[in-house]
């Protein structure tokens, strides 16, 4: 008579330890239980596991149609540092906002050739203009030129 052998897992257990990690496997093998004892090494700090999950999560958020650029309705940054905006020139869509954020120690100023709402001279926080109409838009800080074609200078173009 012929005798066939079958084995199924029953269940995995894992016991962590400073540097090792022990797993114990039980299996049914033709109705009896068996114990079977695997020393692996293991870090501790599941550097890998975790660098796993982030790429996963990243692969995921990015077929997802995530971005990691800014959002339409803030479509331009400028930076107003010492003596200069960054960058000097940006391109934003009609009924989209432009923010200017202060990053230098000297006080500066938003003003625009238009007329439009100026910001105060500060050394700290930001301003936003939104953009009604296309158009290229100047604008330059009062204290730190005399025109809006020399010194600390910018545009906005508007499409």
């Amino acid at each position: 008579m012929r005798s066939s052998l079958t084995a199924r897992p029953v269940g995995l257990w894992y016991g962590l330890e400073r540097a090792t990690a022990v797993s114990t496997a039980r299996t049914e093998v033709n109705g009896a239980l068996h114990n079977s004892d695997h020393a692996r090494l293991a870090d501790p700090s599941s550097t890998t596991m975790t660098r796993l999950l982030l790429g996963i999560c990243l692969t995921s958020f990015l077929a997802c149609g995530g971005s990691t650029e800014p959002t339409a309705a803030a479509a331009g940054r400028v930076d107003v540092r010492d003596n200069s905006f960054s960058p000097a020139a940006v391109d934003a869509d009609q009924q989209k906002s432009v923010t200017w954020t202060w990053r230098g120690a000297a006080g500066h100023n938003v003003t625009f050739e238009d007329g439009a709402a100026a910001s105060p001279t500060q050394v700290s926080g930001s301003h936003v203009r939104v953009f009604d109409s296309a158009g290229t838009y100047r604008y330059r800080c009062t204290v730190h030129s005399t025109s809006f074609t020399s010194g600390m200078v910018g545009s906005v173009k508007v499409n």
